[in-house]
């Protein structure tokens, strides 16, 4: 039962940082968006995806595409 809670509270614990650093990124494309112009907000996207391919290892979790791209909606 106690290693189910610790599960528990590391799961919620990542859940929160990874909903914090989405925000964050929202936040961050709006910015450039408002202050740079759209272009140069798709184009932070498209950096991002590039990134995210790069350092993707074979077989291991790395940066997710589509998830970038759904993040680049807000904008």
């Amino acid at each position: 039962m106690i290693d189910e809670r610790r599960l528990i509270q590391a799961i919620d614990g990542h859940t929160e940082e990874l909903a914090t650093l989405s925000c964050l990124v929202i936040g961050l494309l709006k910015h450039i968006k408002e202050t740079q112009g759209e272009d140069a907000a798709h184009n932070a996207v498209t950096l991002a995806i590039q990134e995210a391919s790069k350092t993707q290892p074979p077989g291991r979790i790395g940066g997710n595409a589509h998830r970038i791209r759904d993040l680049g909606k807000y904008i």
